[in-house]
């Protein structure tokens, strides 16, 4: 037997064939980073299964294994897959063990701003290493930082990385605010999404004429809808329609899908208050959806820009 030690990163629980009606389930737990024996912490995923068990047995285990926790657990590896497999939970808070309590707390001094975070109460932390997260760099754009959320639920507070920006970069594309950009995953795809983004800051007046028509549509469909009560202004000159947007420093979602990058502007708009407006630029220069906000970079039919909302 052994001992593993880490932080939870994944969970899941679920039918061997994929029926939700299997009579036996395999539980499965990441953990990483984790040390085994007390060794040095990896940054490799540890993945621990507890299989071929009832599925009230397995929701039983999932339920004492908290997501984004370290833990501490009995394992046994078979010697012949080289799979390891849980055989028992020893401690999932840092009350129950010292060594849980040792690596929820260990803290390495500040690296970057980010290392520091902020909890509900405006109280700074810095964040322990078994959560931290270091930045990224994206090719000619800058650090992207991750963002933590505190939880004090908990013994002691619990790091969540709920978002991934980079610093306010200067752009004139859509007004003139400097804006930032959220990446989930950018060192997955830097060069995809530093291309994205350097094409979007590059692309100024140009780009945002070629999104005119279609954030005009938009306005005119609400305004012939609902315009009639004085709440949405008339617009005489397509351009104009931009007096009544207004975009956000945090506005701007970059995504990859099947190896094309899409800026995603979130933006409010005069005519419609509660769903906002989304401008999507494929490869950061190439106009191709506005929409209320959904954070889905293209319509159902890929070759329209604009769907009518009351058709």
């Amino acid at each position: 037997m052994s001992v593993a030690l880490g932080l939870v990163r994944t969970l899941f629980n679920a039918g061997s064939d994929g029926d939700a009606s299997d009579p036996e389930w395999d539980l499965t737990v990441v953990l990483s980073p984790s040390s085994l024996d007390g060794g040095a912490l990896s940054d490799d995923q540890l993945t621990i299964t507890l299989p071929r068990v009832s599925p009230a047995q397995a929701r039983a285990t999932y339920a004492q294994l908290p997501t984004n926790a370290v833990v501490l657990l009995e394992v046994e590896r078979n010697s012949v897959t080289g799979e390891w497999t849980l055989r028992s939970i020893i401690g999932t808070d840092p009350t129950d063990d010292p060594r849980i309590l040792e690596l929820a707390i260990a803290a390495s001094p500040p690296e970057d701003e980010c290392d520091i975070a902020t909890d509900a109460e405006g109280l700074e932390h810095v964040v322990p290493d078994v959560w931290r997260r270091a930045p990224v760099e994206l090719p000619g754009v800058g650090l992207v930082s991750p963002v933590y959320r505190v939880d004090n639920k908990l013994s002691l507070p619990t790091f969540t990385v709920v978002d991934q920006l980079t610093d306010p970069l200067e752009q004139s594309t859509i007004g003139s605010e400097p804006m930032q950009f959220s990446i989930w995953e950018p060192d997955a795809h830097s060069d995809l999404a530093a291309t994205a983004i350097r094409n979007f800051c590059a692309g100024g007046a140009s780009l945002r004429d070629r999104a005119t028509p279609y954030v005009y549509a938009y306005y005119a469909e609400f305004f012939t809808e609902y315009g009639s009560d004085g709440t949405i202004p008339a617009v005489t000159l397509q351009a104009d329609v931009w007096d009544l947007v207004s975009t956000r420093t945090h506005g701007a979602h970059v995504l990859v899908e099947d190896g094309v990058p899409y800026v995603l502007v979130e933006a409010d708009c005069v005519w419609e208050p509660e769903h906002g407006l989304q401008l999507v630029f494929a490869n950061g220069n190439e106009i191709c959806k506005v929409s209320e906000y959904d954070g889905y970079p293209l319509n159902d039919d890929p070759s329209v820009v604009y769907r009518a909302r009351f058709a």
